[in-house]
């Protein structure tokens, strides 16, 4: 990371916990409570519910009201905002939606915030956490990671640590056979902030995201780098590089919009893991693209 820490971080990071604290206290009356359901996409993979938007709703009325020079990018509803603010507030209100609706007690409410397209500050509520209690990870540029305000001491998993836990997408190859089994035991979890929080308090070794959107990983990435983690990422057609900053395609301060339309490949975890998976990922990269130029010719 580049930016200078702002004077304002310490409210920020309190208000992010505030309100991510808020938002889990809402869940959790919501849940088993019965909630309206409706799909984003035409293979009905990707619901939504009133309880998302209800969530994001209290959220971006807290920001505003805390904060109106600061904009914010949320996942159900168009940004708000000054469309060129310094202070960007990323927020996911349910991600694990699918495990929510069918009862599943694993999902949270993230929220990450930008400066300059630069991660200041992460807070994501659980519904449970260390001790097996809901609360909040929370951390801020220049902190430690802290739940529920106590500093997190457990020391991050190791690339050589037996029965350790990696997060992988649904149907990844890359957790079977030897190599896979080396990194660690795959498991997927249904919320994306959810096994970056994990990841952040050592419960997993790494993390791997195909196509992040923003809201997905803003808040984890925070948490992640206050953990000493190494965060990794890939846009199409790129080698993978260490994480600085969500660029939203251009090389200055990033607009609302520019932020919003981020899509980029994302591993974290420890620095040895990460540089296997983004190693491994480097070499079948290779492969296809020298497999791409030798087809037109074997065609000829």
């Amino acid at each position: 990371m580049t930016m200078e820490t702002p004077p304002e971080i310490g409210a920020i990071e309190q208000a992010a916990t505030e309100f991510a604290r808020r938002a889990g206290a809402l869940l959790s009356e919501r849940f088993h409570a019965g909630t309206a359901v409706r799909f984003k996409d035409r293979r009905r993979l990707d619901p939504v519910t009133d309880v998302d938007h209800a969530t994001e709703a209290m959220l971006r009325e807290a920001v505003h009201a805390r904060f109106p020079s600061h904009a914010l990018i949320g996942e159900e509803e168009d940004s708000s905002g000054p469309p060129e603010a310094d202070y960007v507030w990323v927020v996911d209100p349910l991600d694990g939606t699918a495990n929510f609706v069918n009862g599943l007690p694993l999902f949270t409410s993230s929220i990450g915030v930008l400066y300059r397209g630069e991660p200041l500050a992460g807070a994501i509520w659980v519904s449970s956490g260390p001790r097996l209690q809901a609360g909040v990870y929370h951390a801020a540029r220049g902190t430690s990671l802290q739940f529920n305000g106590l500093p997190l001491l457990r020391a991050p998993q190791t690339l050589d640590q037996a029965n350790r836990l990696i997060a992988v997408p649904g149907g990844w190859r890359g957790g079977s056979g030897p190599r896979g089994r080396r990194l660690g035991i795959a498991r997927t979890l249904g919320s994306i902030a959810l096994e970056l929080a994990l990841t952040a308090d050592g419960s997993l070794g790494c993390c791997v995201i195909n196509d992040a959107k923003i809201w997905d990983v803003a808040g984890g990435i925070a948490l992640c780098s206050a953990a000493g983690l190494q965060v990794s990422a890939k846009g199409k057609e790129e080698d993978w590089r260490p994480f600085e900053r969500f660029t939203g395609g251009d090389q200055g301060a990033p607009s609302v919009d520019g932020l919003r339309a981020w899509r980029e490949r994302i591993v974290a975890g420890d620095p040895k893991a990460v540089q296997e998976l983004t190693r491994g990922s480097a070499r079948r990269q290779g492969r296809a693209t020298r497999l791409r130029r030798l087809l037109p010719r074997a065609r000829a």
